[in-house]
């Protein structure tokens, strides 16, 4: 009778420690939702501008553009929120910055996104990263956009120069 009872605490106990392994995995789960929610809260609340006039320099430390460079370093698309994030924050920084670009054609989503990683001084290899593409896409884009943007053909390079030309003060 007491093994009988021993082996169903055993059993009990056995069952408890599954479901309490369960739940601290849950646990931790969420615990890394919220990290990871904390982190976007601070990037909107950190990187929002005190002032349009804010510098490129200070702006490279704002916690979005620290965060897409330690994504590309580690090889991990951005999701579709921090690009939205940093969509954003640019544009709250550099309203003129599109208003440029698209003076005599829209440009499309990729389109802008590469003129702008260019503008803050991203490079092909982590371009190709964060927008998911290979490197001839990214490459064959920057082609394509001297054209329409710049009205000439010209290497990638001259076009990254191009783009890094902008001014974007208001």
């Amino acid at each position: 009778m007491k093994e009988q009872e021993l082996q169903k605490s055993q059993e009990e106990l056995a069952k408890m420690k599954r479901e309490l392994s369960s739940k601290s995995s849950l646990v931790l789960d969420k615990e890394k939702s919220i990290m990871m929610l904390k982190d976007e809260i601070e990037a909107l609340t950190n990187d929002y501008p005190q002032d349009n006039n804010e510098s490129y320099a200070v702006f490279q430390q704002k916690a979005m553009v620290i965060k897409f460079r330690e994504l590309a370093e580690k090889g991990i698309e951005p999701s579709s929120r921090q690009w939205d994030v940093l969509d954003n924050i640019f544009e709250s920084f550099f309203k003129q910055f599109r208003l440029s670009l698209e003076k005599n054609s829209k440009l499309n989503e990729n389109e802008y996104r590469i003129c702008m990683l260019v503008w803050l001084g991203f490079v092909p290899n982590q371009m190709k990263i964060l927008m998911g593409m290979s490197s001839s896409n990214i490459s064959n884009i920057r082609k394509r956009l001297s054209k329409k943007l710049f009205d000439r053909e010209m290497t990638t390079s001259k076009f990254d120069d191009e783009i890094r030309k902008i001014r974007v003060e208001d």
